[in-house]
């Protein structure tokens, strides 16, 4: 009985409690409307502007959880300002599309209201050439994104199937190789930059060794020339040349510091001069650009640390002083240099849409606003700003999807056709792995326009993604025994090593840190959590090591000469599946007991290139599955698995264009897997025309 009063009580106290917060809520919502109306009262009314805006900023920080309300208000602080011919109209407006996106019809207006003060800015002159925006036709396996010559002529960009790189005429489409030696991406170029003069290009070339030299090669078919060695446990790559021609501005990643230097680079003798040193690669020089008089270089990046939006910065050459060009709570991005050097293009987030801007610029200063060009482009990759005016820029196609395809629970083979998971950007997502329980799926979301990956989990109860906007770019998530944590890899410009994410509070701890010159990979954490394994390419080698987890020690299980080995746990944690590249052309299946067993072969195929070939158990620990494209077509890849006690493997799939980070469901049904649509969506190169301002006469 005595528990029963108590019960009533609680709920009587609980019900006085929840009616009392709904009648605060809705006091608030009522207090903060009166409040707007008496601002529209003496904007409308009694016609104090200046009153008006006072009590509209009131509403904004009495009250900034009724989003209706202050949407509104803030939309009538632009409307207030316009009315008084006051500049600070339009930050108004574009504070309205950023911080209340889903109030559609503040949002609507102010967009309106936004285009009108821009477009009243740069008035049509009578004769002058409207903007054009065209499609250029590329060739068919142009994959990358490119670099058009200052000229207009050229596009240069690095060869899909074989590392090397290579220029195409943009009006005819004829094509040439300048480098011979990637073959099948053994070594491999990066970056390729135009010398102002459009007869010569710079670019990171990663040689045999794995390691990065920047090079020169000239458009008359002379030998590439080395002008740096990168040295191991260094990323060197070319941003920009100097007008007259004779520096190669570069970046330069230090793995062991972390830092990245921007260094000047004599193009005679290949003698490096220091610009500036960044101790945070994620506050460095990014989109670096020689102004067209040579004493400036222009260049985005975050203006604080863990801010994700980018500002554009100049630093001088002479000295490497730094100071703000754009300030601006939106993402800004560099473009380019107008060609008369008097201002900038740059692309921005501001008004809500993804839009092309220019900005005057002299002696280092601002000097005007900004001006819109065009409006929606988009998340677009820059190509180049010509000599002559025109933008060149790549919109983005379909890279990747994460497909789901039905097994044969006796066969194991693929049943019907695989399938897309509905995940949000589609085209854009990639290395799937499902979690213990078979709930949740973690996949990385590599988006157009985002500068770092996104880490993601779908939940197949709900419906629902979660999204990790990380200070890193992380990739191929694996989860932990426990669905507890993700372990993911972070790129090497970013600090390579890997790392556990908590799933639930999201936060970020390191586990292995790569060592200088090294690469480590595959991290797995056996079912106990008493030891993890992992790969670690260090110079030729390629190492399998196992951990202790409590004391640190380490062993080394297995090695091979090779890079771009994987490996894999059982679903019981007691044996470990090891697929090494033992040479060039030939790839081996491994089994052994762990954490103390032998490995013994299983299986052994050919595979020439470098390619990256992922393992995957099946739940009850039988079978191996991983794929290759042995079958001598070009973009055909089956889908194979092998007996783990050994023995034949079988074709269980159809053939994709490729079969990456497999992960079969936890109740042996189905077979996740990454790769290229096969009618992928294409990505488009355009040229934007007569934009420029009209040059005084």
């Amino acid at each position: 009985m005595r528990s029963s009063k108590v019960s009533s009580t609680r709920l009587a106290v609980l019900a006085i409690v929840v009616a009392s917060a709904f009648f605060l809520s809705a006091t608030a919502r009522q207090n903060a409307a009166a409040l707007y109306q008496s601002g529209l009262y003496a904007e409308e009314i009694e016609g104090n502007l200046q009153k008006a805006i006072g009590i509209y900023e009131r509403v904004l920080k009495e009250f900034p959880g009724s989003a209706e309300t202050a949407a509104s208000a803030q939309l009538h602080i632009g409307l207030c300002y316009e009315k008084m011919g006051l500049d600070k109209a339009q930050e108004a407006y574009e504070r309205v599309i950023r911080n209340y996106p889903g109030q559609a019809a503040a949002v609507a207006t102010a967009r309106e209201k936004l285009d009108n003060i821009l477009r009243a800015r740069s008035p049509s002159k009578k004769g002058e050439r409207e903007l054009t925006i065209r499609q250029v036709q590329t060739p068919a396996d142009w994959e990358g994104p490119g670099v058009v010559s200052p000229n207009g002529k050229y596009v240069a960009d690095i060869h899909g199937d074989t590392g090397d790189l290579w220029i195409s005429e943009l009006s005819t489409g004829n094509q040439r190789r300048l480098t011979d030696e990637g073959k099948d991406y053994s070594q491999y170029g990066f970056g390729p930059r135009w010398s102002p003069d459009s007869a010569r290009l710079a670019f990171t070339w990663v040689n045999a060794k794995n390691v990065a030299e920047l090079r020169e090669v000239a458009l008359d078919g002379s030998r590439p020339r080395v002008l740096i060695g990168g040295g191991e446990g260094r990323w060197v790559q070319p941003r920009d040349w100097s007008p007259d021609g004779r520096q190669i501005l570069i970046t330069a990643y230090v793995y062991k510091q972390r830092s990245q230097e921007l260094n000047l680079v004599s193009v005679a003798d290949g003698s490096v001069r220091t610009l500036k040193i960044s101790a945070d690669r994620n506050l460095a020089p990014a989109d670096c650009l020689f102004s067209p008089d040579g004493q400036t270089v222009a260049c985005s990046r975050p203006s604080r640390k863990g801010a994700r939006e980018r500002d554009v910065f100049l630093l001088s050459v002479d000295g490497g002083h730094e100071s703000p060009l754009i300030e601006h709570p939106a993402d800004d991005e560099l473009l380019g240099w107008l060609p008369d050097g008097r201002g900038i293009l740059f692309g921005s987030d501001r008004s809500g849409t993804v839009d092309i801007w220019t900005v005057p610029v002299d002696k280092g200063q601002v000097r005007g606003a900004p001006t819109l060009v065009k409006r929606g482009v988009g998340p677009i990759t820059p190509l180049g700003l010509t000599r002559g005016g025109a933008f060149y820029y790549r919109t983005p196609g379909s890279f990747m999807d994460v497909y789901t395809a039905g097994l044969d629970s006796k066969t194991g083979k693929v049943v019907g056709s695989p399938k897309k998971e509905p995940l949000p950007y589609e085209g854009h997502n990639m290395m799937p792995d499902w979690s213990p329980d078979g709930n949740r799926l973690a996949y990385v979301s590599r988006r157009p326009g985002e500068k770092l990956w996104i880490l993601c989990v779908y939940s197949a109860d709900t419906g629902k993604v979660r999204e990790y906007r990380l200070d890193k770019t992380y990739a191929y998530p694996r989860w932990s025994p426990d669905g507890r944590h993700l372990y993911v890899q972070a790129t090497v410009a970013d600090g390579q090593g890997i790392y556990r994410l908590d799933v639930e509070r999201g936060d970020v701890t390191p586990v292995v840190t790569a060592g200088e010159g090294d690469y480590v990979h595959d991290l797995r954490v056996s079912s106990d959590q008493k030891w993890i394994v992992y790969g670690r390419d260090s110079k030729a080698v390629c190492q399998i090591v196992r951990r202790n987890a409590a004391t640190g020690h380490e062993q080394e299980l297995d090695r091979t000469p090779f890079d771009n080995s994987t490996l894999t746990l059982s679903p019981d944690g007691r044996h470990l599946a090891l697929l090494l590249r033992t040479d060039e052309n030939t790839r081996v299946v491994k089994v052994m007991e762990f954490p103390d067993g032998t490995p013994r072969e299983i299986q052994r195929f050919k595979q020439t290139g470098r390619w990256i070939i992922d393992l995957a158990w099946s739940p009850d620990g039988r079978f191996i599955y991983y794929s290759d494209d042995s079958t001598g077509k070009s973009g055909e890849w089956r889908l194979r698995r092998v007996p783990a006690e050994g023995g034949d493997a079988q074709d269980v799939g159809p053939m994709m264009r490729y079969y990456r980070q497999l992960s079969v469901h936890p109740d042996g049904s189905r077979i996740t897997f990454s790769t290229v649509p096969s009618n992928p969506e294409p990505s488009q190169v355009w040229v934007m025309e007569n934009f420029l301002p009209a040059t005084k006469r």
